[in-house]
């Protein structure tokens, strides 16, 4: 067996395994999912609640990114593990091959904005942090998107794999762990701010955003740079690409379960007091409440303040 084809092989390996994790991962979920996310929608309790306009726009903003964490990455992987598996020529896997990095895009972009949703949960809001993020983020897409043009079919494999044709192919990587890395930065320096504030005691909401934050940020940021140090080496071209899927999938798996911990601590923080007529417990991954007579952790109340998204 040539060097392609045992490439081509491990490679159809690989991909296949990841497809099935993030597809067991997406089953086990599945059920916290229609709790969180599609039994509310179904049964019209976003719109029993009084909010404001923009917080029903900010909660539906953050539905779409979850969904496109979860379901981009899962419609991206299907057709990968076709392309890769079908018999096809190298015209024709040119001419679909690159909608491969653009879809890992849209995930990444989509995680980072739910991530960057919680820093400024955390924040309480922070206007000047908002606008610092969101012109970071901004700057991620655009370099992503100028990073994603570098890619074709690899010759010489029996397979329909992308292949970067330059080392500015590497942005879509090193960008994004660029701004994770700011995100757990954020995170660290409140969470060392609140543990001042409130003598050493944060509140069940307040950990698990800061907890399930900087456990994103480890497996995705190694991911990220793994993925990133296979495309520079040279001792082995033909293995360049191959764990350039692995980000994508552990992107969506943690965003996804740091979506569904906020839901359920979110519920269990208001079980524990006694909100008021008309507010909510959890809807979309985060907590919308009014000021309300309830007996939680101050942090708890801090962060449910910048919430209400």
């Amino acid at each position: 067996m040539s060097d392609a084809q045992e490439v081509a092989h491990a490679s159809v390996t690989y991909a296949t395994c990841l497809t099935a994790i993030l597809a067991w991962d997406w089953l086990n979920y599945l059920p916290s999912e229609y709790k969180y996310l599609w039994g509310p929608l179904f049964r019209g309790d976003a719109h029993k609640r009084r909010r404001s306009l923009g917080e029903k726009a900010l909660a539906y903003v953050s539905c779409g990114l979850f969904l496109v964490v979860r379901y981009f990455a899962l419609l991206e992987f299907a057709l990968f593990t076709w392309s890769i598996n079908a018999t096809v020529s190298h015209e024709q896997c040119q001419k679909f091959q690159a909608i491969f990095p653009y879809l890992s895009n849209l995930v990444a972009l989509a995680a980072n904005a739910i991530m960057a949703l919680r820093v400024v949960a955390l924040y309480e809001r922070d206007r000047n942090l908002s606008i610092f993020l969101s012109v970071s983020l901004a700057t991620v897409a655009g370099v992503t998107l100028w990073g994603s043009s570098f890619t074709e079919a690899q010759e010489g494999i029996p397979s329909c794999i992308p292949n970067a044709t330059s080392r500015n192919f590497n942005a879509l990587y090193i960008s994004v762990a660029c701004y994770d890395a700011v995100l757990v930065a954020f995170t660290i320096g409140r969470y060392f701010f609140l543990r001042r504030k409130t003598g050493g005691t944060l509140g069940h909401l307040t950990t698990v955003i800061i907890r399930d934050g900087l456990l994103y940020f480890v497996f995705v940021f190694s991911a990220n740079l793994l993925a990133a140090a296979f495309e520079l080496q040279n001792a082995k071209p033909l293995l360049k690409p191959v764990n350039a899927s692995l980000a994508t999938v552990m992107t969506s798996i943690f965003c996804s379960r740091i979506f569904f911990n906020l839901c359920k601590a979110g519920s269990s923080t208001l079980s524990r007091g006694m909100p008021a007529q008309g507010d909510s417990s959890h809807e979309l991954g985060v907590t919308f409440t009014q000021r309300r007579d309830v007996h939680v952790s101050s942090s708890d109340e801090d962060v449910e303040s910048g919430m209400k998204v």
